[in-house]
């Protein structure tokens, strides 16, 4: 069953996310036990009922009717007690599998999710959690309900020599009734569960896309407690399914009961038939052995499936790739420095990893407090990582990142993103209200909302709208143009006390009218704020302070727009 040390561990490892739930496992354990002792017990009642109907033991009936019916009601709340335990215990396992999983998928390196597949990132937090789900429920309702009735069975067998092979199985138009209803409350909720599953997943789905607006929104903890809201309702739906599905068998087999009870009494009147008992429950035990001994011997087939989807799981959940900016964040030594005066790269070198040409190489420049400032080159230049390095995304592999002389790797990194506003070529929107995307990573305010769509021109067209801020995006082609989600972008900018404004390459995917509305915003970022634009287009730049001119990770020269215009070769190469 486990081919190696390795898969014990990680089978242990599983099985002490159910530890928590010590009560529940031994509710469903007597569950199980007292299924399992019906099985031997309804033997030795098939034996009474042929010795009596041999017998004419007619006084006989009503207490074998009685016992029946006891024995399918035993059956019923063992099975349900047993099953529910185990799918309760089941399902909150893979809620806390997806949390924990979701909650360290927030604080991994920009690296690890640049490189990492995101299909097999979704994998794990879908298929390989159900297939967890097996193995810490099914293998041991497996391993738990049919050793305790090969057990049992057994026992009766060196005791009485009795088996139990024969059932009787009635339909009853109640029960296709019944059949009926429980057919439709499960597709109502399977229906529910559907929908939760794709709201976790689109939810997944997008927090992976946009992990770097995440972190320099500094909303990992936001983003977590909305994957909460949605994997509890998940969790709600999936515990309510399963309560419909356990409760549908013990109350048919309680009807069958009802049925084989006034089958057997007219059995024991005087026109009954009779049969050997011996030999019938003889017959009846060996028969009742084949069921259970299958299943066991099934059961390495969906532990094996767990112990792959756990690996997969742990070998995740144990990565210590973490955010690197982070670490100080963690231990709670970051400093909560607010930006002051001057943002500083001296003699900075970095490469990506797997790469061995640096993209900056000794790369020195200081921006002031309220200056506008533009970094434009070729593309691969290094200029949007510039931006990626100043908000901490990687870490640099030599020299230093300051703000007001403080190196960034020693402040609270969280505090540190707040403080970027920062606009990218693709716009980045979620499934949520335009209010909800514009205060992102903020706490809602509507009186500020206005103001920031007001700045960036986007107000008339939200106000136009039937439900106005309140209009759910949805990635909806029609709704907004690509010019109208990059200003929505640029009010999220706004909104809130942002201190460095970032303009990354905004307007190269936009037409010339859109362009110049977005150009427009930037003279709408106070005088005593910074700005930091990269882009190519003439009309993007010509107003800013300083500009510097990249080149194969190397600023080649700086200057105000009309001095590069008049002496530098690369600058006029670049505008053409």
């Amino acid at each position: 069953m486990f081919q190696n040390n390795k898969s014990w561990e990680i089978y242990v490892r599983l099985l002490g996310y159910t530890s928590q739930y010590k009560r529940v496992i031994a509710l469903s354990i007597i569950g199980f036990f007292v299924y399992a002792q019906t099985q031997w017990v309804w033997a030795e009642l098939v034996k009474y009922i042929i010795e009596s109907v041999d017998s004419k033991k007619n006084e006989a009936a009503a207490v074998i009717s009685f016992a029946i019916i006891t024995i399918f009601v035993l059956r019923g709340v063992g099975g349900f007690l047993g099953n529910w335990g185990l799918a309760y215990i089941s399902r909150n396992v893979i809620y806390e599998l997806r949390q924990s999983l979701f909650s360290k998928l927030m604080y991994l390196s920009a690296t690890f999710l640049g490189q990492t597949s995101r299909g097999a990132l979704i994998a794990k937090m879908t298929y390989d959690v159900e297939q967890v789900a097996g193995a810490a429920s099914d293998a041991c309702k497996v391993i738990v309900q049919e050793g305790f009735i090969v057990v049992g069975l057994l026992v009766y067998l060196f005791i009485t020599q009795w088996k139990l092979t024969l059932m009787f199985m009635t339909v009853l138009p109640v029960i296709a009734i019944i059949v009926k209803l429980a057919s439709k409350r499960l597709q109502a909720i399977s229906k529910n569960i559907q929908q939760t599953v794709g709201d976790v997943s689109h939810h997944l789905n997008e927090s992976i896309e946009q992990y770097e607006l995440i972190k320099a929104s500094a909303a990992e903890s936001h983003e977590i407690s909305t994957f909460a809201r949605l994997n509890k309702f998940n969790l709600q739906q999936s515990l309510k399914l399963s309560v419909t599905q356990n409760l549908n068998t013990p109350i048919v087999q309680t009807c069958v009961s009802i049925v084989l009870a006034l089958l057997v009494w007219v059995a024991l009147q005087p026109s009954g038939v009779t049969q050997s008992g011996e030999f019938v429950a003889f017959l009846t035990a060996v028969g009742l052995l084949v069921k259970p001994l299958r299943q066991l011997t099934q059961v390495n087939a969906i532990i094996q499936k767990g112990i792959a989807g756990a690996n997969s799981i742990f070998s995740m959940l144990d990565i210590q790739d973490y955010d690197p900016m982070y670490k100080r964040s963690f231990e709670g030594s970051g400093d909560n420095h607010v930006f002051m005066h001057k943002i500083e790269f001296r003699d900075v070198t970095f490469s990506y990893a797997g790469k061995t040409e640096p993209v900056l190489k000794k790369l020195s420049f200081v921006i002031n407090k309220g200056d506008k400032v533009a970094f434009i080159g070729r593309s691969g230049s290094g200029k949007s990582t510039i931006v990626k390095l100043l908000m901490g995304f990687y870490p640099i592999d030599s020299g230093s990142i300051l703000i007001d002389d403080v190196c960034i790797s020693l402040l609270h990194i969280g505090r540190l993103r707040q403080q970027f506003a920062w606009v990218q070529q693709q716009p980045l929107l979620f499934n949520r209200t335009l209010a909800e995307n514009i205060s992102y990573g903020h706490v809602l305010d509507k009186k500020y909302l206005n103001k920031a769509a007001k700045k960036a021109n986007i107000l008339d067209y939200i106000t136009s709208l039937p439900k106005g801020f309140d209009t759910v995006y949805g990635g909806s082609e029609g709704l907004l143009s690509g010019g109208q989600m990059q200003r929505l972008s640029i009010a999220r900018a706004f909104y809130g006390d942002k201190s460095i404004f970032i303009w990354d390459e905004a307007t190269s995917a936009l037409d010339g009218e859109s362009e110049s509305v977005v150009v427009e915003s930037l003279d709408c970022i106070p005088k005593d704020k910074t700005a930091i634009v990269i882009a190519h287009r003439l009309n993007t730049i010509k107003n800013m302070n300083k500009i510097f001119v990249m080149d194969e990770g190397v600023c080649v020269d700086s200057g105000s727009f009309e001095n590069l215009s008049q002496h530098s070769l690369m600058f006029k190469e670049l505008m053409g």
